[in-house]
């Protein structure tokens, strides 16, 4: 005990004071404390303010001494609260808790009114303008890389020095794969709360959604949690607003130009026909999108955003056009026959097998190869005015015309 510092037992003792006021608050929540040790999980300690110092870019650690740091503190003047210091794959971190007063704020965001964003699977983010954001989806590009590490892992022998060389590796490169996640999430995050003054997204249950063991790996390589989260305090930081739907919203299901909720509708239909108006739905993301940014108008903005937004849920719930009163639902994949009515009614050149549909968008401007998204040309916003302020590290160029080709196919066939 003599060779640390004295707050390194303390806060433990704390934290572990928490976990069973956690647990015992809310027992289906929390999990009993387990016994962590040294070097299994991840390795921490918590100074008080009088027990470290910073001076330009050192840090005084007790029993250590002076530790130079990478960078200096970012706020001068500031009152140190306390320090965290952990190791990480890639080396040790400190992180010190300050108090500032008087901290300027971002500049507001520009006036582009709101917008809605679906979350998905397949492309991480879809604009009810059109733009689609693919993510990284890192831990799907080096899945082979850390296959081959663990199975190499697994052939060394226990308590040896390869097998600890191996064991570096392999956390360097999940460092690495999260590392991609986060800049891919803070640069879209940056772009929507920058441009946009009012932002609505899904409230998602992702823990429900992981237990779909067809997608908890593609889930999980999303980050989902993480993009709410930053969107809230960056929303906070520029005065804007961030609506939460309700989960239960059926952003997906409904139909925006009817508002017909289609219950029949699954996960594998991309494209669909509306029984009650005869529109086709192009691209179910899209149309959640802008289901989205229209429950914005649901919402009384006098109330906070997540309460305003379940209230509204639950008071619009019986005013959309269900599908019980129309027997005739079917999406697409169940009668080609009826899409191909539908698309003869809407003027688009279709087959039994194939319906191609041109989005057109604005033909202004190239987009250039430094915007990375799809552009649906949905929207009415100016594509000039928002090419600037892409974020750069998504998978895909923008275009200003895509057509989209849709395959119908019957269960029968």
């Amino acid at each position: 005990m003599k060779k640390v510092t004295k707050c390194a037992p303390q806060y433990a003792l704390t934290d572990l004071g928490m976990a069973f006021e956690h647990l015992f608050d809310n027992p289906g929540d929390f999990k009993y404390p387990n016994f962590k040790k040294k070097g299994s999980k991840r390795d921490s300690f918590r100074l008080d303010n009088c027990q470290f110092k910073v001076e330009n870019n050192r840090i005084r650690v007790p029993h250590v001494g002076w530790v130079r740091m990478h960078e200096r503190l970012r706020f001068r003047g500031a009152k140190l609260l306390w320090a965290t210091i952990s190791r990480q794959a890639d080396g040790w971190y400190v992180s010190i808790q300050l108090e500032l007063h008087d901290l300027d704020h971002l500049s507001p965001a520009k006036n582009q009114g709101r917008i809605g964003v679906d979350l998905g699977v397949l492309n991480f983010a879809t604009l009810s303008n059109g733009l689609v954001f693919e993510g990284p989806k890192p831990l799907k590009k080096y899945s082979e890389k850390l296959a081959k590490l663990q199975r190499k892992f697994s052939r060394t022998e226990k308590n040896s020095h390869n097998r600890a060389k191996l064991r570096i590796k392999i956390a360097r490169l999940y460092e690495k794969i999260s590392n991609i996640r986060l800049d891919a999430i803070h640069k879209l995050t940056a772009f929507l709360t920058a441009n946009y003054s009012e932002v609505c997204i899904e409230d998602l249950s992702v823990k429900g959604m992981m237990r779909n063991h067809h997608l908890a790996r593609a889930i999980s390589d999303m980050g989902f949690r993480e993009f709410r989260r930053q969107m809230e305090y960056k929303m906070k930081q520029r005065g804007g607003r961030l609506i939460i739907a309700s989960r239960w919203f059926p952003s997906s299901k409904m139909c925006r130009f009817c508002g017909l909720t289609n219950k029949a509708l699954k996960l594998k239909h991309r494209l669909w026909v509306c029984p009650h108006c005869g529109r086709i739905i192009v691209d179910r993301d899209v149309n959640a999108a802008i289901n989205l940014c229209n429950y914005i108008d649901r919402v009384d903005k006098s109330d906070s955003c997540s309460d305003s937004g379940r209230a509204a849920a639950s008071s619009q719930k019986g005013n959309a056009v269900s599908s019980e009163s129309y027997p005739d639902v079917c999406p697409a994949g169940e009668d080609p026959s009826r899409l191909k009515a539908a698309a003869e009614r809407q003027g688009c050149q279709s087959t039994m097998q194939t319906c191609r549909k041109t989005l057109a968008g604005n033909d202004a401007a190239d987009p250039g190869e430094n915007s990375k998204a799809f552009y649906y040309g949905v929207g009415s916003d100016d594509w000039g005015s928002q090419r600037n302020s892409l974020p750069g590290s998504f998978g895909a160029e923008v275009v200003s015309k895509q057509t989209v080709n849709v395959q119908v196919c019957s269960e029968a066939q």
